[in-house]
């Protein structure tokens, strides 16, 4: 009997697990329905990166008493992509460090803001910045996020009047609020032009300028509170042009009087070394340093040569100068050269020259390479009439609100592409790097000046200033 109770409660027990076992797996069957359901899910795409859209502005005069213009070249399509009305007489333009906004300084006491087209939206609408009574802004710069500079002079009264009736002052503009933060009257001197700011050079950190004046000389400025800093150069010293050293330390001053790059230590103010190349460098009128490779290029449209010195050997501390590599005298065909511009691949340099007369007007530019530090091409521009209108305002003559390069160059930040604004003839011709050739030449707006005799139509807006987004 014991045999027959012992079977059927073994029998009772393995019932009781098998049911237990089942009700387990109904719930969890139960639990997992939902996952194994049929769901489409979308998958998005990549969105473009945005520092893929490489462009460049240009900036333009229309006729007078109608607003100049800012014009956005799409890199990869050699295409115009969004335009905006600037003020009055544009004389130059700038983009901020991280490319978010763009800025064109006005003849008429403004600065024009507006944000540049990118993957995700058009170009904005253009703000209009008054600068303080009595300046008018002549040259922009700025390796900041959020501020932009603006170098301002005028004859007229206002906030920083000096002894000979000027105002020479260095303007701050937020570009979050797209007004005039903070100011700097650079002093008094003997000349109404004398401390007038012809252009400005930022340290990589932000935290100082550099101002040269139309005598010569360099002021200096706190950016934190706009404060002045001392007075450099002067007397038997004139300084050209201007940049930081790719660290900071110091800043390279082009000495177009003695013929010499002077290196000032950033944290003194005190000059540190001298690199002097007389023969070569009286005369001088442009400085630029190519970060990629450390080298200073400087450009003498008097003796129709480039000189080049490695940077890096260049030590404020120690008082080293930069080291002279070589003067390249440039073709005939290609005299004059006002401006140059390095690919940031560090492969060439391209070297802009323009000759003007009273009926043509002809531009070159001159290809470097690098790796030898010789000349590998010369590519001409077309040869132009110019706009009888515009002679005068492209060759800064006359007492006509000009430009400060007739001809201005600069190149993509992908290094495929040159762009060279000319101011005669109305248009900025794109230049392919991996070729040396012409791409297209990229017309600018028309402008209200009246149709040249024979032609269809008003001709186009002239280019005063190219400038690449990051």
């Amino acid at each position: 009997m014991s045999f027959v109770i012992k079977r059927f409660c073994e029998w009772v027990r393995a019932r009781y697990i098998a049911a237990m076992l089942l009700m387990g797996l109904l719930t969890l069957w139960t639990g997992c329905g939902d996952v194994f359901r049929p769901v489409a899910n979308p998958i998005p795409g990549v969105n473009p990166d945005p520092k893929n859209f490489h462009f460049a502005l240009v900036a333009s005069q229309n006729a007078p008493g109608n607003p100049g213009s800012g014009m956005q070249i799409d890199v990869s399509g050699d295409s115009t992509v969004g335009i905006v009305n600037a003020g009055q007489q544009p004389v130059y333009g700038a983009v901020l460090a991280n490319g978010s906004r763009g800025f064109i300084a006005n003849n008429d006491g403004t600065v024009t803001a507006f944000s540049p087209a990118g993957f995700f939206g058009s170009i904005g609408s253009p703000t209009t910045i008054t600068m303080p009574q009595g300046l008018v802004p002549t040259f922009l710069q700025s390796t900041e996020a959020a501020t932009m500079y603006a170098a301002t002079s005028t004859n007229g009264s206002g906030p920083c009047p000096n002894s000979a009736g000027g105002e020479a002052a260095v303007v701050a503009i937020s570009a979050i609020s797209d007004a005039v933060k903070n100011f700097a009257c650079l002093g008094n001197n003997a000349s109404a032009a004398g401390l007038a700011p012809v252009l400005i050079a930022e340290l990589p950190n932000g935290q100082k300028l550099y101002t040269v004046n139309g005598d010569g000389s360099v002021s200096t400025i706190n950016t934190i509170n706009m404060s002045l800093g001392p007075l450099l150069f002067g007397g038997s010293t004139q300084a050209a042009g201007a940049a930081s050293s790719v660290d900071g330390s110091q800043l390279f001053v082009l000495d177009k009087a003695n013929g010499a790059i002077v290196s000032i230590n950033s944290f003194t103010d005190a000059i540190a070394s001298t690199a002097a190349n007389a023969a070569d460098l009286q005369g001088a009128s442009f400085l630029l340093l190519d970060a990629h490779l450390n080298r200073l290029y400087a450009v003498n449209p008097a003796s129709n040569k480039v000189a080049i010195y490695d940077a890096s050997t260049a030590n404020a501390s120690q008082g080293l100068p930069p080291r002279l590599i070589r003067t390249l005298t440039l073709p005939p065909a290609a005299s004059n050269p006002v401006m140059a511009t390095a690919l940031n691949n560090g492969t060439k340099v391209y070297v802009v020259s323009s000759q003007a007369g009273g009926s043509s007007a002809t531009a070159e530019v001159t290809v470097i390479r690098t790796l030898d530090n010789s000349i590998s091409s010369v590519i001409s521009l077309p040869s132009v009439t110019p706009n009888a209108n515009v002679i005068n305002t492209c060759l800064n003559a006359g007492g006509v609100s000009g430009v400060r390069f007739p001809v201005s160059i600069t190149s993509a930040s992908n290094a495929q592409r040159v762009y060279v604004a000319n101011c005669f003839a109305g248009s900025t011709t794109a230049i392919d790097t991996a070729t040396d050739r012409i791409v297209v030449p990229l017309k600018s707006p028309v402008s209200a000046f009246p149709p040249a005799p024979g032609s269809q139509g008003p001709p186009p807006q002239s280019p005063v200033w190219v400038v690449a987004g990051p």
